[in-house]
Parts: C-alpha cells; sequence; structure tokens
C-alpha cells in the first residue's frame, strides 16, 4: 500500500485484515479511514464421491455443503444424502457430518459423499 508499506493479514479474516489497515492508517496518515476487504479469489474445495461431477471448485462466501453438491451435479442414486465426510486443511483426519442446509463449507475443504447401503 502506497501510504503503510506491506500490510501483513495472513491468517486474519476479511474484518480483522480491515481493521489493521484502518489502524496502520489512522497512525499519522488519515483521520478517520474506512478500509474494505474482499476476497478476490480463495482457496478452492473439492468434492467427491457419489456426486455427478466430482472435483475442484471454486469457493464464495457463504456456500453451504448442499450449494457444493448442487455445483456438483447433486446427488446420485447410490448417496448417502443424510452424512458426509468432510477433511479441513487444517485437520489430517475426516470427520462425519449430518447434512443440513446450513452446513458451512470453508475454502481447502473436501467434502466426500458416501455410497448409501439400503
Amino acid at each position: 500500500m502506497s501510504l503503510i508499506g506491506q500490510a501483513p493479514i495472513g491468517n486474519l479474516t476479511l474484518t480483522e485484515a480491515s481493521q489493521s489497515i484502518e489502524a496502520r492508517l489512522k497512525d499519522g496518515y488519515l483521520r478517520d479511514p474506512k478500509v474494505t476487504a474482499e476476497l478476490v479469489k480463495g482457496r478452492p474445495y473439492y468434492i467427491l464421491g457419489e456426486v455427478n461431477k466430482p472435483g475442484e471448485y471454486a469457493f464464495v462466501s457463504g456456500l453451504t455443503a448442499m450449494n457444493a453438491i448442487a455445483s456438483a451435479g447433486d446427488f446420485t442414486y447410490r448417496a448417502d444424502k443424510g452424512r458426509i465426510l468432510v477433511k479441513s486443511v487444517d485437520t489430517p483426519n475426516e470427520r462425519e457430518v449430518v447434512l443440513t442446509p446450513s452446513t458451512v463449507v470453508r475454502p481447502g475443504d473436501t467434502i466426500r459423499i458416501r455410497e448409501r447401503f439400503f
């Protein structure tokens, strides 16, 4: 940035990044700076298993597992539609999650849809 130079914002949320830059701009440069941070392109998410088009997809803000499944062409006829497996970037193991309309997907998540048994 031209006034404050490099602004390290790694591992900060968008709100925290905005506040950090505002604080640096207030320190001798501007009276009441207003900063808005926006994610232009984030880490993708991955969806595997019993969906029609498994693969890598672009992450969008507010993404839910239901939206991710819809992007992947919906479930196959063999899919377990009640539970999914999610592996996050910061955890080494998959965890089983009950699929609800509000199940959140984070950037870098790998979603696996299992085959149902009956």
